[in-house]
């Protein structure tokens, strides 16, 4: 992401190839990519393995959630809702809370 970024800041046009690679470059590209990933992994889901994949995703839901509400509750007593190093308390709880199901799916098979 860092070298992606450095790219873009100095030659923006680089990845306007056409339109195929201006569409995968762009937002909705990237979340059409991050929604066939998802379709394909529910794809191969049976019956028999939805009863796992709902517990784990459901503790690991609670749990994130619990973590971040006790966290974010700290942070807003330590800092208030300024915060510190220009980190709000909502930006702190947001950043936390977040759940991001590619990595998810490409760690998850190892386990």
């Amino acid at each position: 992401m860092f070298i992606a970024s450095i790219l873009y800041t100095l030659a923006p046009g680089l990845l306007k190839l056409g339109p195929m690679s201006e569409a995968i470059a762009s937002k909705e590209g990237l979340n059409a990519i991050i929604d066939i990933t998802l379709v394909a992994v529910g794809s191969q889901l049976t019956i028999k393995r939805f009863k796992l994949a709902f517990h784990r995703g459901l503790v690991l839901l609670i749990s994130k959630w619990l973590t971040a509400l006790i966290l974010g509750y700290v942070y807003f007593k330590l800092f208030g809702n300024i915060g510190i190093f220009s980190i709000s308390a909502l930006a702190f709880i947001s950043a936390i809370s977040n759940h991001n199901n590619s990595i998810f799916i490409g760690i998850i098979s190892d386990y």
